[in-house]
């Protein structure tokens, strides 16, 4: 199952929850963003190392358990990073009164 995330953010943040205590691997393709851990509740919370650039990015999140096997890819998490402000801005010209 993928996951769609929106920000404008180039070092977003991500958190979740996993089995207790394993490595997590932040990946986009082949190229590492990080590493992060689950504590003893199995709650994660990673920010990139990497910044990623405006436009849409696949980052996939591999674990080590304990034991030190690597387990297959989790979800996959789409993310765009959209840096661009809205070109139109709102704005007052006139106050009508109620006649």
């Amino acid at each position: 199952m993928a996951l769609n995330i929106l920000t404008n953010k180039t070092h977003p943040t991500f958190a979740g929850t996993n089995a207790v205590s394993q490595t997590l691997s932040f990946y986009e393709g082949s190229i590492l963003l990080g590493t992060g851990w689950s504590d003893a509740t199995g709650r994660w919370r990673f920010t990139s190392e990497v910044p990623l650039t405006e436009g849409v990015h696949n980052v996939t999140v591999t674990n080590v358990d304990a034991s030190g096997q690597q387990r297959p890819a989790l979800d996959t998490l789409i993310v765009t990073v959209d840096l661009t402000p809205p070109s139109a801005i709102a704005t007052i010209s006139a106050i009508a009164t109620d006649m």
